[in-house]
């Protein structure tokens, strides 16, 4: 029987690997984020830490994955023709932040 994958939010967004592309990069994720995971362990009880370091590092490593493949596959999109994403589409301008309260002066004496 085949396996039928359905569509994900990233797989519409980025497209897909070739399934042999799909492995090498798959390993090679899963390896980098092992690694980054193994070096992060404080003692062995921190098994919550550990996935999360591990379940980030997949996550993270995947996501450039798909998006470098974007980047070369297809150029970028002309103003408006492409997908505008969630973060450019909602600004709040309450959290804007004049220079001078970021950058408070002392005052001379």
């Amino acid at each position: 029987m085949a396996c039928r994958w359905k569509s994900s939010i990233l797989s519409k967004r980025f497209g897909t690997l070739e399934s042999e592309e799909a492995s090498s990069v798959t390993k090679s994720i899963e390896d980098e984020a092992y690694a980054v995971a193994s070096a992060a362990v404080i003692s062995d009880n921190d098994e919550i830490e550990i996935l999360k370091t591990y379940s980030k590092e997949i996550s993270r490593r995947m996501l450039e994955s798909v998006k470098a493949k974007t980047n070369v596959a297809s150029p970028p999109p002309k103003d408006g023709d492409g997908i505008e994403l969630a973060a450019d589409s909602k600004v709040d301008s309450s959290e804007d932040v004049k220079e001078d309260d970021a950058n408070p002066k002392l005052d001379e004496a």
